[in-house]
């Protein structure tokens, strides 16, 4: 196999589809005829020149800048280095001589020292937004400062996020949040209650126009109508996603023997002390973090409610409900009836979970292709239960 063959190609390549043009009798139901083959990464050296430390989400985080290299065709200049521990535990330093590689052909990484540097990486102690002091928290940096203005404008981007909204990019909601347009989620919620606001936005500034604006206040007006999982994720908690909270969703349903449960009944619980530590996957210092973020957020929580919306999650009690409880499934390869995520969806219906591989506590394995994937071996191996996708619908009665 020619490992450099992307090197000499006129156009983009991470990878070939190997097939083969004869199918056996046996594998005629299921035929394993192809297989994808990804290129390895490539490699190439440079020197680490500067760390710079830049706003990603509530953290600051640091991003090495090193002497230009070509990979795969494109020029790389910078890496991010994800959190303070990795550079302590690569010993990395500026000057250094370093090996970095695009992962899966898109995303630069530095993966290893290869001659050490003589200048140590020292991490901010003042924010270069708003000069508060910035405070480490395990391996993550996070300004001090609650009123931070980087702060403000990703609270808003974490709430249109966790609703799925199109169309209102960070640049837009920096430029609003510039010209005075809000200064906290709550305001910018009532955008589109105040005409002389929407209109001073479509005059005055630059690329708004009547589209634009409408596509705004639909966007925002969507959120106002929402779900207890996407209130919550949309709040953005430190460490908290929506799996974690519907843990905790979950967890009241089953504690409180209903079938429903109120935005109001759920702050109420994960504001009290402790209360969350008795729930699978929740550790203490989730815990801790939970009701720390809810005590700062608890004055702008109750100023959304009296503008948002938002529904009880509900549990339908239905037949084919908890089927799978306590049961975890992998899917791999092609499914024929469905695509992997309506199956992922089943799953979770059914009370189950998903798993991205194949690891020790893993109950099934679900692939139509019964011997020869990687995945398919590893399972065996363990003593996983390995299942084509007829024997899942018969598990869920479709």
């Amino acid at each position: 196999m020619n490992f450099n063959l992307p090197s000499i190609l006129d156009y983009d390549i991470d990878g070939l589809v190997i097939k083969q043009d004869r199918i056996s009798e046996d594998e005629w139901e299921h035929p394993k005829t192809q297989i994808a083959w990804k290129f390895p990464n490539q490699y190439k050296s440079t020197i680490l020149r500067d760390v710079i430390w830049q706003y990603k989400g509530n953290r600051i985080t640091p991003v090495g800048i090193f002497d230009a290299i070509n990979l795969g065709g494109a020029t790389v200049t910078k890496a991010t280095l994800n959190n303070i521990e990795l550079i302590e535990e690569m010993g990395l330093k500026i000057g250094a001589k370093i090996e970095v590689c695009r992962a899966n052909e898109v995303i630069p990484k530095i993966q290893s020292v290869l001659e050490p540097g003589a200048i140590d990486i020292t991490p901010p102690t003042i924010c270069p937004i708003c000069n508060a002091e910035i405070i480490r928290e395990g391996k993550f940096f996070y300004c001090s400062n609650q009123e931070c203005d980087s702060k403000q404008t990703r609270k808003i981007m974490d709430w249109l996020t966790a609703h799925s909204s199109k169309g209102i990019a960070q640049e837009t909601v920096d430029l609003l949040y510039e010209n005075g347009c809000f200064d906290s989620l709550y305001t910018f919620l009532q955008i589109p209650e105040r005409p002389l606001l929407i209109d001073f936005i479509s005059n005055n500034l630059e690329g708004f126009g009547e589209r634009k604006c409408e596509i705004l206040i639909n966007e925002i007006n969507k959120t106002k109508n929402t779900t207890i999982l996407k209130f919550m994720d949309g709040l953005g908690f430190k460490d908290m996603g929506k799996k974690k909270w519907q843990s905790i969703l979950e967890f009241l349903i089953n504690d409180k023997y209903t079938n429903k449960i109120s935005i109001i009944s759920f702050l109420n619980y994960i504001g009290i002390s402790n209360n969350c530590i008795v729930i699978p996957g929740i550790a203490e210092e989730t815990n801790r973090k939970i009701k720390e973020s809810y005590e700062k957020n608890k004055d702008s929580i109750d100023d959304l409610l009296r503008i948002v919306k938002v529904e009880d999650y509900k549990i339908q009690k239905e037949e084919s409900y908890m089927k799978l409880n306590g049961k975890s499934f992998c899917f791999t390869g092609a499914l024929e009836t469905m695509k992997r995520a309506e199956a992922q969806a089943l799953v979770e219906k059914a009370g189950g979970t998903n798993k991205s591989g194949v690891s020790a506590g893993l109950d099934y394995l679900v692939t139509n292709e019964l011997s020869d994937s990687v995945k398919s071996k590893k399972a065996i191996e363990l003593g996983i239960t390995v299942i084509n996708e007829e024997d899942f619908l018969g598990m869920i009665n479709l």
